[in-house]
């Protein structure tokens, strides 16, 4: 084997910028420590250092993938999950069978035949998914101990146990009785889902049975026989190999979701508690009004540890018409549960109205003393009235979670910036709390202790088989050491992303100041194709400082509002006056004004008809049909405020027909998902910017109205698809260089070393995986980087792995037969697509987990002296 290493003399280098070895300390601190790279120069007698050029690239190309679909499972989910099914074939698709581009990498000539990765013509856009994990979890995870500490209605606001029987036609084609017990869909315990329902859907079909194919733990496992894939362990679940079967079992997933679950969504919990949180809970209980979170989700860990691999990129996918919506268990002294539950909550002080974020902006239950805080009659402190609805102060739980700092005084949900550093960790540290850690300042301000290490990031997962039996129920100090304790693993954060498909305009993703082409006055484009949102943009979508519950800047469609807001189609206008979101209506402060609406395929749904509902009567006490709950053009109740009795009110918002077609839904509707988003921009100004943001209001959601049907670019949620599709390939394809090499005997002057992923010495460097033990000389120099990282514990256990040289491969290796890499260029490998020299693995020659680092030295003449040039990278696979 050639190698530069052959013959060398390390010679003292500048000193880098400070600024610069820290950035490089933080790229590849993967595990939490410093992983040298050949710190070396390959040169001739008394060189002189002309160029000293240093970068770094975060991976190389990906072997397995798992993504986790958060779907919210509320009401009024079911026309978007409905289009939500139909684009599942083009992401699975495209992620398995990508396009063939041409050498120009522009004109698609097909796709790559999944049975062996390649091109009939052309080159694929990004090496074709062949090892995938996918799974669903849904945004209702319970009731937060209301249903043991609430009012005298136990679970009325919040989310109920239920017990009950249906009647209908089953998944056999049979008819037959069903019983459910317990938080049937209210509660889904952040677990995956491969849902089963005895009842007829409302489409009329039949009952969307459980996926065998996702048995036992609930997720899909796409693992085709091809090259790649040899010689790995079997998934646990059925190894699809059949890109339609894929499609298909997808599909059925999301169906199976429904929405009939908890109106209070943990869209940014769920996901969390199922990926993140060390010791998930396995139920909350109040006792004495203080909350507290009981046992172990025992389920849920084994589901993790069997989808979550310790290598994989890992994409999370919210997909949800509303903002988040769960509160902190643990936030002010355990009793946050009651804005889950209480409908009178105390108004805020004065100062909240202008200034949430001051000093003065609190709740009246804090400030009791306050002149403005006292009841009429000086009878206690001032709450919100829940009657007559005209009075504009009606606290409602379809309100609870709006503006919760201005119009309670105190916030009790968690901070966007918990999911954030639970996704990318935080300076490159990789923990998180578990439970204990979970404090608070004594002003209720999230305070966590980060002393756990990240299962996210974790190199193994827990043995369930070493818990207690009573984990479940009560859990010893060595269970949660257990969860907690883990060895961190390599993965980094530029293989994790998070994508949301929320409430907002598809008009304000696509705002193109240079097209001519307008929509009621906003200029805008196709939707494109993942593309970076502009800063401008983020504003207007989020605020100014969303997290400082400062709103500044925000599109009017983006602003959270119980009453109608300024600058847009007033309630006297037409239902499609507006493009964005038809136009504002009166909410009588018990409904949120729309960032979007859309309209509903066909001719939408009457939500007058009775005949579906009668399918499912009275399945639960106080559950009067289907359509009641999911319907927003249905005669609604109110009170007269002069009889006092109840009385029918006609739907007056925007997404109902015209008079007298007023129960006809013709419209879908998105809230403004501002959490969500605020977590999309955080993650996008992250270095590797793993942010994704789609609208859930589609411009077509008629298939006849797109010029393309539903292959149209702009059809239902083509363009998610299309945004994830351009994130994900950025990390699925090769790691490219940013500049071209001189070889010699076509091998670049490059070396790699590889830290293997288990423990042991420079012998497990086996030479039938393109491996040899590296000079004396340079393993020394690696190893005192790597002790001089300063990363304490994590350097000591890097430092018992052992470092191997991976062989150099003459281009181009895609397909060869032998261990090792190799440099390519675009002239001899199209599939580069933009990229003009990478970095590529054969077939056999990466060791999953291992922690790679490159170095590139070539000699240069400059004006009569010889002089080396550097260019230095790290990579994670």
């Amino acid at each position: 084997m050639r190698s530069v290493t052959a013959r060398r003399t390390f010679v003292r280098r500048p000193a880098r910028p400070a600024h610069l070895a820290a950035g490089l300390i933080a790229v590849v601190a993967a595990a939490s420590a410093l992983v040298g790279c050949l710190d070396r120069q390959t040169v001739g007698d008394d060189p002189t250092v002309k160029t000293n050029f240093e970068t770094t690239v975060q991976q190389t190309a990906v072997d397995q993938v798992d993504i986790l679909f958060m779907i919210d499972n509320s009401t009024s989910m079911g026309d978007k999950q409905k289009l939500l099914s139909a684009a599942v074939p083009n992401l699975v698709s495209r992620l398995v069978q990508p396009n063939c581009l041409d050498t120009d990498g522009v004109t698609i000539l097909g796709q790559v035949d999944p049975s062996t990765l390649t091109c009939a013509t052309g080159t694929p856009e990004f090496p074709a998914v062949h090892d995938m994990h996918i799974g669903i979890v849904s945004s209702s995870i319970g009731d937060f101990g209301v249903s043991e500490g609430g009012d005298s209605n136990p679970g009325n606001w919040a989310c109920p146990a239920r017990n009950y029987t249906t009647t209908g036609n089953l998944a056999d084609g049979g008819t037959g009785t069903v019983n459910h017990t317990g938080n049937d869909s209210q509660n889904d315990h952040a677990q995956l889902l491969n849902r089963t329902y005895g009842f007829l859907p409302l489409d009329g079909g039949s009952d969307p049975a459980a996926v065998p194919d996702a048995q036992p733990d609930n997720y899909l496992s796409w693992f085709p026989t091809v090259a790649g894939n040899a010689g790995k362990v079997a998934p646990l679940t059925t190894a699809i190999t059949s890109s339609t079967t894929l499609q298909t079992d997808f599909a059925a997933l999301v169906t199976g979701v429904n929405q009939f679950g908890c109106g209070f969504e943990g869209q940014l919990e769920s996901w969390y508690q199922f990926l993140i949180q060390p010791d998930p809970w396995a139920s909350i209980t109040v006792t004495g009004n203080t909350a507290s979170r009981v046992g172990i989700n025992t389920t849920l860990l084994q589901q993790r540890q069997d989808f979550l691999r310790p290598n994989s990129l890992v994409a999370v996918i919210a997909v949800s018409d509303e903002d988040d919506s769960t509160v902190d268990p643990g936030a002010f002294s355990g009793t946050s549960w009651v804005f889950e539950d209480t409908p009178k909550l105390p108004l805020p002080t004065a100062a909240c109205a202008t200034d949430p974020s001051s000093a003065g902006c609190t709740s009246c239950q804090l400030a009791p003393s306050n002149p403005e805080c006292v009841a009429a009659g000086g009878s206690g402190v001032a709450t919100y009235q829940t009657n007559p609805p005209t009075s504009g102060d009606v606290d409602s739980p379809n309100t609870r979670f709006a503006l919760m700092k201005k119009r309670f005084g105190i916030d009790p949900q968690y901070p966007v910036s918990r999911y954030l550093n639970g996704l990318v960790g935080t300076n490159g540290s990789f923990t998180v709390p578990d439970r204990n850690g979970e404090k608070h300042g004594s002003d209720g301000r999230y305070a966590p202790t980060n002393d756990c290490t990240n299962p996210l990031y974790a190199s193994t997962l827990p043995n369930l088989s070493n818990l207690s039996p009573t984990a479940a129920t009560a859990p010893t100090t060595a269970d949660l050491n257990l969860l907690c304790q883990l060895p961190t693993g390599s993965r980094q954060p530029s293989l994790v992303f998070f994508g949301f498909i929320g409430g907002v305009p598809w008009q304000l993703l696509t705002h193109d100041p240079t097209n001519a082409t307008t929509d009621a006055g906003v200029s805008f484009i196709a939707q494109s194709s993942g593309d970076d949102i502009p800063a401008a943009t983020w504003t207007q979508m989020i605020g100014n400082n969303p997290e400082g519950y400062d709103y500044s800047g925000q599109s009017p469609y983006m602003q959270v509002s119980l009453v109608p807001r300024a600058g847009l189609q007033p309630v006297t206008a037409s239902n499609t006056a507006d493009p964005f979101n038809g136009r504002e209506y009166n909410t009588n402060s018990t409904d949120l004004e729309y960032a979007c609406t859309f309209e509903l395929p066909g001719a939408g749904t009457d939500c007058s008809d009775t005949a579906i509902a009668a399918d499912q009567p009275n399945v639960y006490p106080g559950f009067d049909g289907l359509l009641h709950s999911i319907c927003d053009c249905q005669n609604t109740q109110t009170t007269d405020p002069v009889t006092g009795k109840p009385v029918d009110v006609a739907p007056t918002g925007p997404l109902c027909g015209a008079s007298p077609n007023v129960n006809q839904q013709i419209r879908g509707k998105a809230y403004p998902g501002i959490r969500e988003f605020t977590l999309v921009h955080e993650m996008d100004q992250q270095a590797a910017a793993n942010g994704i943001a789609a609208s859930l209001c589609p411009r077509y959601s008629n298939p006849s109205e797109a010029p393309q049907g539903v292959n149209d670019p702009n059809y239902g949620y083509n363009p998610a698809v299309e945004a994830i599709i351009a994130k994900l390939k950025n990390a699925l394809g090769n790691t490219c260089l940013p500049r071209t090499l001189t070889l010699t005997d076509n091998l670049a002057p490059c070396s790699i070393l590889e830290l293997l992923p288990n423990a042991g010495d420079e012998s497990a460097c086996d030479p039938s995986l393109g491996l040899s033990v590296p000079a004396a000389d340079v393993l020394t120099r690696y190893r005192q980087e790597q002790a001089a990282s300063g990363n304490g514990d994590a350097s000591a256990d890097l430092a018992a792995r052992p470092v191997c040289q991976v062989n150099q491969l003459p281009a181009p290796c895609v397909n060869s037969t032998d261990p090792g890499w190799c440099y390519e260029t675009l002239a001899q490998d199209p599939g580069l697509g933009t990229c003009p020299q990478a970095i590529k693995f054969s077939a056999k020659g990466a060791i999953t987990g291992a922690l790679v680092s490159l170095e590139c030295l070539e000699s240069q003449t400059a004006a009569g002296d010889a002089g080396t040039t550097s260019l230095k990278l790290t990579l994670n696979h």
